[in-house]
């Protein structure tokens, strides 16, 4: 292997990290605001920007502490609800960058990493983690719930590509995280097997295999986890073990990696209730949704109505192109086969309906009533849409969501929009200094701490299973985590943010080797390392 050496690396015009950076800033608002007043920050300080709470809210979170106690109980345990229970009723602070399954995204991984070490109110650390994933997302996402990411290749010249290695068959790729139900024995019996191949074709490290075949053979193979009612309930469980895996089960909080829809459509039932909640107030008042559905029409989380409505007046082409993103608007309906029918305000009904047409040609209607959105939502035919989770989370209760790059984006210009659209319907204008108030700009991913180091110096990312097979406890090298500054976290990640949001400006076959060797001559020994 080549010897990696200081006097070789590329600085200036010639730098990848240069050039990565600056795109990922042209076409990222939310890294590039980030990095010009936050950069030379340690993360530690960073950390009390994020998790800033709102001074007054609409109404009280406390409810979103009881929905997670209500959750995480069954799964976890009493004394791990008990716990997030009373650190969101002291600092309503969550973090909603991730997507839900079994996490091993790098990314998402160490975001979550980060997060952990947030402080409350009284300058204590947190000792818990809640993490409100999205799951309306397919199994074959970027992250990969449909499986397991290993980065640790043999390969240099596919540093930083993970090798996937699928839990769940192809033919259910397409599935919704939410919707999908739990992995059997079966299933993991195929993992270990591709594992061994894997180890004995020299794709991965031996050291990467062993971990991941006890992980399989424990984790995913304890009864408890086979004996749960759906993929997400697995996830939720695994998340926590293989958490505490990370630190050795010693000085470690504990994670609540829980489904954001969930724990929003157990709030929204509880507003639906109240005639003076703000889900009561402008969910179901006609006038508003009209004025709401233009002012939030092609926003990015939201709705696109124009192929909302193409999609019902035409539904014979839905069989040719089925997967165009529209969005929905502030629901999505399940249809008899599990699969998500976006929904759009019926123009053409006197009732106040929404109105949706599934890839199969079936009409479905739901009538915006409080009984019957209530039911819908019990009997999990309605699933919140992006809109509605923050909706009721942040602007009906004030709590902090840190997000991904994108939500930082999209999520103050819903916050506008929300408010135009009050202001123009004339109604509950009381609601607005509520919801003005409410940080919508905190930003909490594509940073990294952690990577992996080849012989020769060079650097690419690790997920949670490389950190399982190198032993080492995190407790060790938190210090050493929260000291890096935002600027560095973000170059470490560049991998994985390149590959997101500018998959175009690859300009190279070998760019993830070029930019491992360059990331080593950068950090230079400055970085914790597996």
């Amino acid at each position: 292997m080549n010897t990696l050496n200081k006097d070789d690396c590329v600085t200036g015009n010639d730098s990848l990290i240069e050039y990565y950076m600056a795109e990922i800033r042209k076409r990222l608002p939310v890294v590039d605001r980030t990095l010009e007043l936050y950069g030379e920050l340690s993360l530690s300080e960073y950390l009390d920007v994020v998790t800033e709470t709102a001074s007054e809210r609409y109404q009280s979170a406390d409810d979103l502490a009881d929905a997670v106690y209500e959750y995480a109980l069954p799964l976890l345990g009493e004394e791990v609800a008990v716990m997030a229970r009373e650190e969101l009723k002291q600092s309503p602070v969550v973090l909603t960058a991730n997507h839900h399954g079994v996490d091993y995204f790098a990314q998402s991984v160490q975001g979550t990493l980060l997060f952990s070490q947030r402080k409350l109110p009284n300058g204590q650390k947190a000792k818990t983690v809640p993490v409100l994933a999205c799951g309306a997302i397919p199994l074959n996402n970027l992250t990969y719930p449909r499986g397991i990411l290993c980065y640790d290749t043999t390969e240099f010249k596919r540093a930083g590509i993970p090798i996937r290695l699928p839990l769940f068959p192809k033919r259910r790729q397409n599935e919704t995280v939410s919707l999908t139900g739990p992995f059997e024995k079966g299933a993991v019996e195929r993992a270990e097997k591709s594992t061994r191949k894997m180890v004995g074709d020299n794709l991965i490290l031996a050291a990467t295999g062993k971990a991941l075949m006890s992980v399989l053979e424990s984790e995913y193979s304890s009864p408890k986890v086979l004996g749960l009612s759906s993929y997400s309930e697995q996830a939720v469980v695994i998340n926590s073990l293989l958490w505490k895996r990370l630190f050795h089960d010693g000085e470690a909080s504990q994670l609540l990696y829980l489904e954001q829809e969930e724990i929003v459509r157990t709030l929204l039932v509880r507003d639906l209730r109240s005639a003076t909640s703000m889900a009561s107030l402008l969910m179901l008042d006609a006038d508003f949704l009209k004025i709401l559905l233009a002012n939030l029409d092609d926003a990015r989380g939201c709705w696109q109505s124009e192929g909302l409505e193409n999609r019902i007046l035409s539904a014979d082409s839905l069989r040719i192109n089925p997967t165009k993103s529209t969005g929905s608007f502030l629901f999505w309906w399940i249809d008899d086969a599990g699969r998500r029918v976006p929904l759009f305000l019926d123009k053409s009904s006197d009732l106040l309906c929404l109105i949706g047409i599934s890839e199969s040609g079936v009409q479905h209607k739901v009538e915006l009533t409080a009984s019957n959105l209530i039911d819908s939502l019990e009997t999990k035919r309605l699933i919140p849409s992006t809109f509605t989770c923050f909706f009721v989370l942040a602007f009906a209760r004030g709590v902090t969501c840190a997000g991904g790059y994108y939500q930082a984006d999209y999520l103050p210009v819903i916050q506008q929009g929300l408010v135009k659209s009050i202001e123009e319907h004339g109604r509950h204008r009381s609601l607005i200094p509520y919801i003005q108030g409410i940080p919508t700009d905190k930003y909490l991913s594509g940073m990294q701490t952690v990577m992996r180091k080849w012989a020769h110096g060079a650097l690419h990312p690790v997920g949670q299973l490389e950190m399982i097979a190198s032993e080492m406890s995190l407790n060790d090298h938190i210090s050493n985590i929260v000291e890096m500054t935002v600027h560095d976290a973000h170059k470490a990640s560049l991998v994985e943010t390149v590959a997101d949001a500018a998959p175009d400006q690859v300009i190279s076959e070998d760019w993830y080797a070029q930019l491992a060797d360059q990331l080593g001559c950068y950090f230079a020994g400055n970085v914790v390392t597996v």
